[in-house]
């Protein structure tokens, strides 16, 4: 078994709760990981999920396994539990876009989309448990195609106006939760970037004196919906 000492990532508490993060992944206690290690497969998800793949260690006193030996090369080196709950994926060659991606977390199965119907939610999860996620398709708002639409009874909305380009594309909606961007030329450094979600303020470090730190978050003032941080992997600091 390989274990590893870990460093915090604040503000992805429960909805690693929720996925580790919609899947190590949805419904899972906090957990914490390397910066080192973490989110190399958020594309796969589409930002629905911040998934810990890899060398997680231990989470207080939680023991994490891992997969070994060259049987399925697919999941080797991957998580095979967190204390008493067991993680398994998929293997095999039938659908080759969901080969190595997980199946169950505990007693939640996980689904993905397959077939080449809507070729851009192939591979995207369908759901966990018994939340189903949902994506934009077609070509009317290209912008927003193969994006989460809803996940469970929650609505996402996104900006399509070309009145600021910046933001096309970008999340607008997530329920009755409203979200903002920066979109002045002032500061470039922090155009784009997420100004409120919800009442909650976030504000970036901008001009030269630290250039190290320009365009970095410098605070989050308010409180962020815990479920809806998958959706923004930006807030997601990694000690």
């Amino acid at each position: 078994m390989k274990r590893l000492k870990l460093k915090k990532r604040h503000f992805l508490m429960s909805y690693v709760r929720i996925i580790i993060a919609l899947v190590l992944t949805i419904w899972l206690s906090p957990a914490n990981a390397q910066s080192s290690v973490i989110t190399n497969e958020i594309g796969d998800y589409n930002r629905i999920l911040s998934l810990v793949n890899g060398k997680i260690g231990a989470i207080g006193n939680t023991d994490i396994t891992y997969y070994t030996g060259d049987f399925y090369p697919e999941i080797k080196g991957k998580i095979k539990s967190i204390g008493n709950t067991s993680i398994t994926y998929y293997t095999g060659d039938f659908y080759p876009e969901i080969k190595g991606k997980i199946k169950t977390y505990g007693n939640s199965a996980i689904t993905y989309y397959t077939g080449d119907f809507y070729p851009e939610i192939k591979g995207k999860l369908k759901s966990v448990g018994d939340k189903n996620i949902t994506y934009y398709t077609g070509d009317f708002y290209p912008e927003i195609k193969g994006k989460v639409k809803a996940f469970g009874t929650t609505e996402v909305t996104y900006y399509t106006s070309d009145i600021y380009p910046e933001i096309k594309g970008k999340v607008k909606a997530v329920g009755d939760i409203n979200i903002t961007y920066y979109t002045s030329d002032i500061y470039p450094e922090i155009k784009g970037k997420l100004k409120t979600v919800g009442a909650a303020e976030i504000t970036y470090y901008t001009g030269g004196i630290y250039p190290e730190l320009k365009g970095k978050i410098r605070s989050v003032n308010g409180v962020i919906p815990e479920s809806i941080l998958f959706l923004f992997p930006e807030l997601v600091i990694n000690n």
